[in-house]
């Protein structure tokens, strides 16, 4: 299935404030209202990116949620979307594995930039042995050799 952004929130405050700052361009976007409901959307779409509503309430079932899934999906990325100031918190939700932070629907740019780049296609050559896949897949390039 085709990686979507996943928005997980109880509020509806940011999937409506992302459509309308993505007015005119088609975001493959899905709303959840759990965490639950969440997983099972990623479970379904693999390298999809999550969005999730945080809030010193669930915090702690967030940054637990963010380990389990960034540990078994490997092309996932997620975003947390701060509801209300979360303080030092921000911190415990990168070491867990969320790529960003953000603390207002009025400040989507960073976010969406990072949607944009994490959604948008890439040609993949295919590869004929796993070494050379590997080789293919290392930052510094593909002329490298494992041997």
């Amino acid at each position: 299935m085709q990686p979507k952004l996943i928005v997980c929130e109880s509020t509806s405050r940011w999937a409506p404030a992302i459509r309308r700052a993505t007015f005119g361009i088609r975001l493959p976007l899905i709303e959840t209202r759990s965490l639950r409901a969440c997983g099972e959307e990623l479970a379904a779409r693999p390298y999809s990116i999550a969005a999730i509503e945080t809030s010193p309430a669930n915090l702690a079932v967030v940054v637990e949620m963010i380990d389990r899934w960034r540990r078994d999906a490997i092309g996932l990325r997620i975003l947390a979307l701060a509801s209300t100031p979360l303080d030092h918190a921000s911190d415990l939700l990168l070491d867990a594995g969320a790529s960003y932070v953000i603390e207002s629907p009025l400040k989507l740019a960073p976010l969406l930039r990072i949607v944009e780049r994490h959604l948008r296609p890439r040609p993949r050559a295919e590869v004929a042995t796993l070494e050379a896949r590997l080789a293919a897949e290392l930052p510094w390039g593909r002329g490298t050799d494992l041997g």
